[in-house]
Parts: C-alpha cells; sequence; structure tokens
C-alpha cells in the first residue's frame, strides 16, 4: 500500500509540474502565492498566507482499514525564518485533535501538539516541495507519548499555490 501511494504521489508531483508556472522571473520576485493545497504530514492540507512571513495552515487526515481507524484534523501557524530565491526555512507550532479506535483497545480522543521547523523547496513559481522535523506530544485517554516524527512519509509533503 505504500509503494501505490508513493508512485500516486509522485505522478502528482509530476503532472502538477508539468501543468505549472514555468516562470524564472517569478521566482526570484515571489515563491510562492497566498493559498495553497497540498499534502504535509500525513494529511491533506490548506494554506493561507497572513503575510509575506507568517501564514496559517489547516489540515484534515484519515486512516480507515481492517486494523486502526483514525481522525485527524489539526491547524498550525508557519513562520518563514529565513527566505531565499528558491525555497524557505520557516518554523512551525500547532495543534492535531483526533479519534482514534483501535482494532485491540477502547477509542479515545487525541491531542497532539507540535512544534517543529522545515524547508521549502520552489520546484517553480507555485509548486513547493517539503521535509520537515519536529516534536509532538500525543495525549490520548490511557496513552501519553512525547516523540520526535520521523517516519518517511510523514516530514514529506508538496504545495501547490493557486494564483488569486
Amino acid at each position: 500500500m505504500k509503494k501505490i501511494f508513493a508512485a500516486l504521489v509522485c505522478a502528482v508531483l509530476f503532472s502538477a509540474s508539468v501543468f505549472a508556472q514555468s516562470n524564472s522571473d517569478a521566482v526570484k520576485s515571489e515563491n510562492g502565492g497566498f493559498v495553497a493545497i497540498g499534502y504535509i504530514h500525513d494529511a491533506l492540507a490548506f494554506r493561507v498566507a497572513l503575510s509575506d512571513l507568517l501564514s496559517l495552515e489547516g489540515s484534515f487526515g484519515f486512516r480507515a482499514g481492517d486494523g486502526d481507524d483514525e481522525l485527524a484534523a489539526g491547524g498550525r501557524a508557519l513562520y518563514i525564518l529565513k527566505k531565499y530565491n528558491d525555497f524557505n526555512f520557516y518554523a512551525f507550532g500547532g495543534l492535531t485533535v483526533g479519534y482514534a479506535n483501535p482494532e485491540d483497545g477502547d477509542s479515545s480522543t487525541v491531542f497532539v501538539p507540535g512544534l517543529g521547523c522545515g524547508i521549502e523547496y520552489f520546484l517553480v513559481h507555485n509548486l513547493s516541495i517539503s521535509a520537515e522535523m519536529g516534536i509532538e506530544a500525543n495525549i490520548q485517554k490511557d496513552w501519553n507519548f512525547v516523540s520526535t516524527y520521523s517516519d518517511w512519509m510523514s516530514v514529506l509533503g508538496f504545495r501547490y499555490y493557486l494564483d488569486w
């Protein structure tokens, strides 16, 4: 299943880069835009820029199948620490609220506050890929832990900026 999902993500990135703008002057004057959609940290994301350096991002993700069932929605603020021509270095903080229904236990509400940093690289003016690392606390009814997240799919993402 992971191989199918990885192939799907690669196909989306390739097709989006074909249809994305390729104006090199636009990359140097402004990275991205004010509204973006994408996939980041195991969820679909919607990003709105409040200024050149500060933006808000909402996310929604789920997992369903024969084993555990999960549903999560979250929000976070991203602040650009250093802006270059083709990439940004940013810090973020946020909270995800979810519902977990494990196959072998009781269902519970999950709260996941997190902090971290990341790099967003612009392939073209309105398409970027990103990598993140951070720390998060997973707070549930009977099971709490603090961890770094570094699973190969959770730290990679992409965003497509809409030209509005």
